[in-house]
């Protein structure tokens, strides 16, 4: 690992990934800022984030997916170097391809490779390498990300497991959520090719739903996610041309990409606009 004395992480903690990268960090002795902001996380929305940084006498500040151009470009104009770890767009803004237009990798493995740390670095600090690895394939790729990465059976299963303990760190409602997301998918239906899951919880539970797809080996089929009686919608699995007609289509609202850019979200919490219902996502996907 290199000497990161300059560096101050400011870093989500909000999913398995982040909360590892978090671990990681603080093994590591690097400055870490934790943000407590949910999924839908923005620098934008940090209160007293210069204040932070420029407390920390740091040089470099390394954002994990906290996308927020204003701030970023205060703090450069402060004469900080911001390094942006991420692989999601949002409305527009591409944090998934270099400036070659390659895609990148999970946040974790870009932190690992800026930060320079090594397998054995990780196994010093009391880390699996094998399943740090699988963290961060999964929260990009997926379970067909593991396997294309050459994981076994056995080895995706120990990466779940541990995906699991280290969301139960950041989830109180965990077994709550577990519970809710089994009533939702066992209530799922068809509809025009797609798996349509609706959640009227308050609760986030679009992500315990990919995990009750890959118990039905159904990972990898389209899913349309209402999530909290439909304040966000996820469409998982999707064919790559299909997202720019998402993209066209609600323009002006709040949306996301994620899961190697074959998954898209719109969050209707955030704009004032009318909410973007399945019905009406279904009717683009489905349309000539």
């Amino acid at each position: 690992m290199k000497n990161l004395n300059h560096v101050l992480l400011y870093d989500v903690d909000n999913d398995a990934e982040s909360r590892l990268i978090f671990l990681i960090a603080l093994a590591a002795g690097i400055t870490v800022v934790r943000s407590s902001q949910p999924h839908g996380a923005s620098l934008e929305r940090e209160n007293g984030a210069l204040e932070l940084v420029r407390a920390s006498r740091k040089t470099d500040v390394w954002t994990v997916e906290l996308p927020g151009l204003a701030t970023e470009n205060q703090l450069r104009r402060h004469g900080l170097n911001v390094i942006i770890i991420d692989h999601h767009t949002y409305s527009g803004l591409d944090r998934v391809h270099d400036e070659h237009g390659n895609r990148k990798k999970s946040s974790l493995e870009q932190f690992l490779a800026l930060a320079e740390i090594t397998d054995d670095d990780l196994r010093a600090w009391g880390f699996d390498p094998r399943l740090v690895l699988g963290i961060g394939v999964m929260d990009d790729r997926y379970t067909k990300g593991l396997r294309s990465e050459g994981f076994a059976p056995e080895e995706v299963r120990r990466v779940l497991a541990y995906r699991e303990l280290l969301d139960r760190q950041i989830t109180p409602e965990y077994d709550l959520i577990t519970k809710t997301s089994r009533l939702v998918w066992k209530n799922r239906r068809k509809q025009l090719g797609y798996i349509i899951c609706t959640s009227t919880s308050n609760l986030r539970v679009s992500y315990a739903i990919g995990n009750r797809s890959i118990e039905d080996a159904l990972e990898e089929h389209p899913i349309i996610i209402a999530d909290r009686g439909g304040r966000q919608v996820y469409v998982n699995n999707i064919s790559l041309d299909l997202i720019p007609k998402l993209e066209t289509a609600f323009a002006g609202h709040r949306t996301f990409t994620y899961g190697s850019g074959r998954c898209w979200g719109i969050d209707n919490d955030v704009t004032d606009l009318p909410n973007i219902s399945i019905e009406e996502i279904l009717t683009t996907l489905t349309q000539a």
